[in-house]
């Protein structure tokens, strides 16, 4: 049977809109902006969990199979006009000609430049050293009033010559930067020591999040602005300084109205042991509130004496840690088996734990049992030892059989070793890291019990990428009892399934 068309009666059809005049289109402004916050920017790479609005190449096309904020600037001029100022909330380039657009647009149109909350630079490079971005970065820090979060240019070629009129505007001319990132940038230790010499000693900046990781120069230049900074950060919460020039005389000028809870200060070449330690325990800035703090050394650095002394100074660290850590690193620091009540004590609190130099295998199977001090584990760990031993010199017979013979030792050791009562528990402890210890002790963790049920928290084990053998006994070990192997940059992640 053909098609045939039914006329709808003229006074049953609905009338076409006129443009900008549909309901979603009238709605009042700050409902339909409301609206549109919810969408997402599904254009370009995405970074901490931001989408790259700006930032994409030229071969890359904008998706529209579900409502974006993209789609949005292209459906209409009323949609256009409430979308664009969201568009600019967040910003992030890599490209110096984006950077150049980004700026040129807010110059004509300051509106956008008030609308930007977060500016990440973080990935922006150019081939060699731009003395002039300096002044484009002022620039556009003028333009955005009301910035939040800023992160800093990674790339030498432009953070090493920031001026003191950019440090100047970050530091007092943002009055809702909540975020400041200075990683890898030297600017901030290398002079400008004028920077607050307009601001009242008394007056406090709203940072809550500060990093200088990878910031240090030359010794002689340290004190040039910490000293200044750090007691006006009456706010800070969250304070990245890995491989920075901080010490322990410019931590204690933090205000004590602050509350500290992440705390990062892994390879600081200035910062001692001891001084450090007493800031933790008596500074009232973190002694209370501290919850993550990685603390990590280079164990390379210290000689015989200086060992023994910074082996007293961790177990003191362990010993009065306090309650609120959530996440401890200290790879590279001296611990002995004195240490190993106080770990079990954190393992018990703590989620995520980064193992010193010194312990042994055995001594990490006891966080996990029922009493500090097995002997029949000893007993089963050293025979086990021992039979490794005498399997290495057989390699070249055995070598079909390796992988069987380890498989089977696993399996024993785990039926034989009964699982303590608190396994069924679920303890706090998921991540183990486990890599500064000696190549040795993390070779045993093919034959250990942290890969059974005596371990039922632990979700993840980092060992050295080197026992990532390319005949994959690792990987089948652990395979054969429900953990898989991934490697991860320098690093072997042991996760179980």
């Amino acid at each position: 049977m053909p098609y045939t068309r039914t006329e709808i009666p003229q006074n049953g059809a609905s009338r076409a809109r006129q443009p900008g005049q549909s309901a979603l289109e009238t709605l009042p402004a700050e409902i339909l902006q409301k609206i549109l916050r919810n969408l997402e920017l599904d254009s370009g790479k995405q970074r901490s969990g931001v989408i790259n609005a700006f930032d994409h190449g030229e071969s890359s096309c904008l998706s529209l199979e579900k409502p974006t904020l993209f789609s949005c600037l292209l459906a209409s001029r009323v949609l256009y006009a409430n979308a664009l100022p969201i568009t600019y909330r967040s910003v992030t380039i890599s490209r110096m000609s984006t950077f150049n657009h980004i700026l040129s647009q807010i110059t004509g149109n300051p509106v956008l430049g008030r609308a930007i909350r977060r500016l990440d630079l973080s990935d922006l490079k150019v081939a060699s050293p731009r003395r002039e971005f300096s002044n484009s970065l002022h620039g556009m820090l003028c333009l955005t009033p009301i910035l939040n979060e800023i992160y800093l240019p990674h790339d030498r070629n432009l953070n090493e010559t920031l001026s003191g009129a950019v440090l100047q505007i970050l530091l007092t001319g943002l009055p809702h930067l909540k975020v400041l990132d200075f990683t890898n940038c030297t600017s901030l230790t290398a002079g400008h020591s004028d920077v607050f010499a307009q601001s009242p000693p008394t007056a406090m900046l709203p940072i809550k999040s500060l990093s200088l990781t990878d910031s240090r120069t030359d010794h002689e230049a340290t004190t040039s602005l910490l000293p200044s900074l750090f007691p006006r950060l009456a706010h800070i919460e969250t304070m990245m300084l890995s491989k920075s020039n901080v010490t322990a005389e410019i931590l204690n000028a933090i205000p004590s109205t602050a509350r500290i809870t992440h705390l990062a200060v892994n390879h600081c070449p200035l910062l001692e042991t001891e001084s450090f330690v007493d800031f933790l325990l008596s500074h009232p800035a973190v002694k209370d509130t501290l919850e993550v703090l990685h603390a990590s050394i280079d164990p390379v650095d210290l000689d015989e004496d200086s060992t023994a002394h910074e082996e007293q100074l961790t177990e003191r660290l362990l010993q009065n840690a306090p309650e609120t850590l959530r996440s401890l690193r200290l790879a590279g620091r001296p611990m002995t088996s004195a240490s190993v009540a106080h770990l079990k004590t954190l393992a018990a609190t703590a989620e995520d734990l980064s193992i010193g130099t010194g312990l042994r295998i055995h001594d990490l199977e006891t966080l996990f049992l029922d009493t500090v001090d097995d002997p029949s584990a000893r007993a089963n760990h050293q025979t086990t030892q021992e039979e490794s031993e005498v399997d290495s010199k057989y390699t070249a017979v055995l070598e079909p059989m390796e992988r069987a013979i380890a498989i089977c030792k696993l399996r024993q050791r785990l039926s034989t070793t009964p699982v303590p009562a608190h396994a069924a528990g679920k303890p706090s402890l998921r991540y183990l890291d486990i890599r500064a210890m000696d190549f040795i002790e993390q070779s045993k963790i093919r034959c250990s019990i942290l890969l059974g049920d005596h371990s039922a928290s632990l979700d993840v084990i980092a060992v050295s990428d080197r026992l990532m053998d390319r005949s994959g006994t690792l990987r089948d070990i652990c395979a054969s009892v429900g953990w898989k192997v991934k490697r991860e940059g320098r690093k072997c992640l042991l996760m179980r399934r």
